[in-house]
């Protein structure tokens, strides 16, 4: 991961573009296979365990706008 941060902005078809090209496959493939994603979920699935985890606004009200208009509390 070191590697990948020094070398992340290089240039395509560069010797450090080329290896972080090969780097970031790497870490998706491991990526994919200790932390995969759970894609089974619908979107209000998604939403509701959001919210139980206390990650996400509450369904209904104002929700977002209320709160960036300062209408509304972070809870």
């Amino acid at each position: 991961m070191k590697r990948i941060n020094i070398i992340f902005d290089a240039l395509p078809e560069t010797k450090e573009g080329d290896e972080a090209e090969i780097l970031s496959i790497q870490i998706e493939k491991y990526e994919n296979i200790y932390y995969p994603i759970d894609t089974s979920k619908t979107k209000q699935e998604k939403i509701i365990t959001e919210n139980d985890l206390g990650m996400g606004f509450p369904l209904g009200g104002e929700g977002c706008e209320g709160l960036f208009a300062g209408r509304r509390e972070m809870d």
